[in-house]
């Protein structure tokens, strides 16, 4: 992932561009606090689509 300049994150924050999740459906805390700041939730399938 580095090597496509991607970093992953343990938190959720307002600079976050994109949330991967197995359900981008979900109800998950750090899902709905994605959505509060207007991130992005994708599926694991649909990331490796946009990074492939």
């Amino acid at each position: 992932m580095r090597s496509a300049r991607l970093r992953p994150l343990d938190n959720v924050t307002k600079r976050l561009q994109v949330l991967v999740a197995a359900d981008p459906t979900s109800q998950s805390g750090k899902a709905k606090k994605a959505r509060e700041y207007g991130v992005p939730v994708i599926s694991e399938s649909d990331f490796l689509a946009q990074v492939a």
